[in-house]
Parts: structure tokens; C-alpha cells; sequence
């Protein structure tokens, strides 16, 4: 009530700045409604919710709650100024609001907060004596150090380090966003989806380049809010990003299940029925990929939704919004994912052995490195998937509560999850490491024909040749 009172009296603010945000830890229903209306619009409660954290926050005399008030309200304001309920405004000349913020602003030292008193007691009066178990500091040394007064502190948004963090973000987005470009018109200058020997599977990776550029092109927005420290769409469209990142998450996950399968399929002796990778065959799984993905995000993202992705520029991130119960939005996808890549690799080491018991050593070697470069090239195309997957999942539990800023390492895995794939088929593909140099040096090669004819030529040479050194 000394707070209400004073702040309304204070003469250096307008009346029209005068706003006190009130996190209720306690009162009841009747002593909020008779605060409002002694002071109308002057004071906002809002309820602390206990439930977010561990119970012993719910012990009002620790004083944990304090601090996660102040985080969550810097997720929301720039700038927080926290004021106990016992402390009074008051209109003094040689302490005025405007002072205080001169003085922080030209401070040079950037600080993240300011307390501008002392309790008038030494910080060994008010702590535990079992914490000096815990603190390298002698008692002696406590007794003689004034303890800082926390009734009233003025917290800052730390922005230096968030613009230090945006250009680490903007600098991992680049590089991935460019490649995949590049590859994408690769494969369509090329014609490498066309008439091409590995025609089936460069359709699969020409649609999962599609899928990351997407991701990638959401990832350049929420580089942009945060920058802005805004959403730049109007309120009806802020939840076009957060589908579309469930879109092209569900269309990744597909798309990725049906690369494990093409592996299986191509590393694997399997009967003719299960050879579903044809031309055609290929070209209607890419195809279906994107109607079952736009229509289970539409299901769970606005029909039935238990939670929603949203764009969160204080933490450079996407997060989960509202959820209650279940989050299933990416659940059954992602363990469809786990249970298809846990019995391909089953069946693939199963196959490996039998294929091996039954030829030479130099064919064993040469099927163990093909199978080992093909199992690498699928590892690291789904390594920041699954990292991406577990962040999501306990990220939560290992964060502290009210921290934002940790969570940016899931957007830097999502991006280089939508930037892995291109790095991997430009380094560990030497056909398309040879096309792309020709993009880049603005030169011809040979066609996909040409390129099968000349490799076939040059291997009848050799054999020619070793047969002649026999001879």
C-alpha cells in the first residue's frame, strides 16, 4: 500500500508513465479487487506461477521467487526496475529518476543491473552460518562488508551480449543458406534429377535441400525480429513461422525416414517387392511428402492443438507455447524417426555379415568402405536432427529457470542440421563436388552419359592393362 500510495503522489513521472506491475505471491481475490479500486488502472497484478518451478520456491522466506519474477519479466521489458512493497517514492531533488538514468547510461561498464543503496548492516547479519561452508569468504571479512540493499534494483536486458550472439547467429546462417542455394541450382542446371545413374536418390536430396532452404529462410526471420526486437507481421500472422517451422520439421523427418530406407535398400540384399526406390516410385514419395506434412501440421498446430511454436527474439529461438498435458506436436514423428533408423541399422549389420561370410577378402574390403561411407553420410545428415530433437526434450530440465539466452544453442543446431547436408554431399560426393566447381568456374561438363561412358572406357582400359601385365 506505501508503494501504491507513493507512486501515484510522485511528481517527476506523468501520469500517463505511471505503471507498477504487481506479481501476486499471496493475496487473495478480495485484497486485489480492493487494490484496483482505490488505484484504477495505476497497478497490473499478475500471478506468479509456483507451478513452473521446483516446490521449496513456494517458501516465501528463501527468497527464490525473487529473482524468477525479475527473469521473466526481462523476457518481456528491456529494462526492469524492481521495488519492494515496503518502499516509498519520494519527490527529493538530489535523488530523481532522471539522475539515476544518466548516470547508467554513461557508465561504460554496461551494466546488466544497479542497486543504489546499502542495507546499513554487514552482509554476515543476514546470512545463513552454514553458506560460509559454501563461500570461500572468512566471517571477518563478512562482517566488515556492508550488505547491498535489494528492495530496489534497476535490471537491463543485457544487449551486448545479445548483439554479440546475433552475429554468431547470422554468421552460422550464411554459409548454410548459401550452399544449399547453390546446390539446388546445381541439380537443376545439371539435370542430375533427370537422366542421371543415381537419378532416385539425387530426387530425395534435391527435396531435403528444398526442406532446409525453407527451415533456413525462417531461421533469416527470426535473425530479423531479433534484430528489430520485434515481430514485424501484423498479431493474426506472428503464428505463419511457428507452422512452418512444424511443417518443414515434419517434412524433414519424412524425408529423412525414406533416406534411411533408400540406404537399406541400396546396402542391403532385399527381394525384389521391397525395391520401391524406381524412378516413378521415388518421384510420388517426394511428391507425398508435402501433403501428409501440411496436413499433420495443420491437425496439430490449429485443430487439435496441445502447444504452440512461436518466434521468441529475447532468446533467438522457436519455443513451445501453452503446452498442456502431452507435447505431441513433434513426438510421434520423431519416434517414428528412432524406431526406423534403429531397425534399418539392425538390419543393415545383420545383412553386412551374411553378405561377408560369403565373399573374398578384397571384396569385403571394398563393401566394408562403401558401407562405412554411405553409414557416415546418413550419421552426420541426422546427427543435429537428433540434437536438435533432445534439446527440445531436456533442454527445459537443464536450464535454470528464467534463463532465455541458453536456449539459442537449439536454433544454432537447427541450423546446422539444415545446413549439414549440403556440407556433406559437396565434401564426401565427388561427382557433385565436380559439378560444383563447374558451376562456380562458369564451365561445362560432361553430361550424365558421357560421364558413364568415360568411366566405363577408362575401366576397360585398366582391365586391358592388367591383363596384358598377367600375360
Amino acid at each position: 500500500m506505501i508503494l501504491i500510495k507513493s507512486l501515484s503522489e510522485y511528481v517527476e513521472l506523468p501520469p500517463e508513465r505511471k505503471k507498477l506491475i504487481a506479481y501476486n505471491i499471496g493475496l487473495t481475490q478480495e485484497e486485489i479487487n480492493d487494490y484496483q479500486n482505490k488505484f484504477g488502472n495505476l497497478i497490473e497484478f499478475r500471478q506468479f506461477n509456483f507451478s513452473k518451478y521446483p516446490s521449496y520456491v513456494k517458501d516465501l522466506m528463501q527468497y527464490r521467487w525473487k529473482p524468477l519474477v525479475i527473469a521473466e519479466a526481462l523476457l518481456e521489458f528491456p529494462v526492469v526496475w524492481w521495488v519492494d512493497s515496503s518502499m516509498p517514492f519520494t519527490n527529493s531533488k538530489e535523488r530523481t529518476l532522471l539522475r539515476l538514468h544518466d548516470s547508467i547510461k554513461n557508465d561504460p561498464k554496461h551494466l546488466a543491473f544497479g542497486i543504489s543503496a546499502g542495507t546499513g548492516h554487514s552482509i554476515f547479519a543476514a546470512t545463513h552460518p552454514e553458506m560460509f561452508d559454501f563461500f570461500p569468504m572468512p566471517e571477518e571479512k563478512a562482517k566488515n562488508l556492508t550488505m547491498a540493499d535489494a528492495s530496489h534494483m534497476l535490471w537491463f536486458g543485457t544487449r551486448r551480449t545479445k548483439s554479440e550472439l546475433l552475429k554468431w547467429f547470422v554468421l552460422s546462417l550464411t554459409p548454410g543458406l548459401l550452399a544449399n542455394i547453390m546446390l539446388i541450382i546445381v541439380f537443376l542446371r545439371f539435370g542430375m534429377m533427370r537422366k542421371h545413374e543415381n537419378l532416385i536418390y539425387h530426387r530425395l536430396v534435391f527435396n531435403l535441400l528444398v526442406i532446409d532452404t525453407l527451415q533456413l529462410l525462417n531461421m533469416v526471420y527470426l535473425a530479423l525480429t531479433t534484430w528489430f526486437q520485434d515481430y514485424l507481421l501484423p498479431e493474426y500472422a506472428q503464428g505463419i513461422p511457428g507452422f512452418l517451422t512444424i511443417l518443414t520439421w515434419y517434412a524433414m523427418s519424412m524425408m529423412l525416414i525414406a533416406l534411411a530406407i533408400n540406404r537399406y535398400v541400396s546396402v542391403c540384399d532385399v527381394p525384389p517387392s521391397m525395391k520401391i526406390f524406381t524412378p516413378r516410385g521415388t518421384t510420388f514419395i517426394v511428391l507425398v511428402v508435402w501433403p501428409i506434412s501440411v496436413f499433420t501440421a495443420t491437425i496439430s498446430y490449429y485443430i487439435v492443438p496441445c502447444c504452440r511454436v512461436s518466434v521468441d527474439y529475447q532468446a533467438y529461438t522457436f519455443n513451445y507455447r501453452n503446452v498442456t498435458g502431452i507435447n505431441y506436436v513433434n513426438k510421434f514423428v520423431d519416434n517414428g524417426f528412432w524406431m526406423t533408423a534403429v531397425v534399418i541399422v539392425r538390419h543393415i549389420r545383420k545383412s553386412a555379415i551374411k553378405v561377408a561370410s560369403g565373399i573374398t577378402a578384397d571384396q569385403q574390403k571394398r563393401t566394408a568402405k562403401r558401407n562405412a561411407r554411405i553409414t557416415a553420410q546418413f550419421a552426420l545428415i541426422s546427427s543435429f536432427f537428433v540434437f536438435v530433437f533432445l534439446f527440445f526434450i531436456f533442454f527445459p530440465y537443464l536450464v535454470p529457470a528464467g534463463s532465455a539466452v541458453p536456449y539459442s544453442v537449439i536454433s544454432f543446431c537447427y541450423i546446422f542440421n539444415s545446413s549439414i547436408n549440403s556440407l556433406v554431399y559437396v565434401t564426401m560426393n565427388e561427382e557433385i563436388r565436380r559439378k560444383v566447381t563447374a558451376f562456380l568456374c562458369c564451365r561445362n561438363v560432361p553430361s550424365d552419359g558421357a560421364t558413364s561412358q568415360l568411366r566405363e572406357s577408362q575401366w576397360g582400359v585398366k582391365r586391358g592393362e592388367i591383363r596384358t601385365a598377367q600375360k
